[in-house]
């Protein structure tokens, strides 16, 4: 998902590195600096999407759990009590 982004920016940084940077001693590193950086950026990407589907599957089954409370026989149990208050 967003791969095709970090991909974009790492083009973008490499044609600016090619276009400006004449000396070609200096424009490798760089280069390998921003391939390093667009990997770290994938894997950093990835780990999120994990975590976020992680915790929405976690979320969603939380919620289904509760829609299936019985709020009605929850109340019932409170019955007695709050009858026996008002005599």
């Amino acid at each position: 998902m967003f791969n095709s982004v970090i991909e974009a920016v790492q083009t973008a940084q490499k044609t600016f590195v090619n276009t400006v940077v004449q000396n070609e001693e200096i424009a490798r590193p760089m280069i390998r600096m921003i391939d390093s950086q667009c990997d770290a950026a994938k894997l950093t990407a990835k780990a999120v999407m994990d975590i976020t589907t992680t915790m929405a599957a976690a979320t969603t089954e939380k919620v289904q759990e509760a829609m299936k409370f019985d709020f009605t026989k929850y109340t019932e149990a409170f019955k007695p009590a709050t009858t026996a208050a008002k005599k």
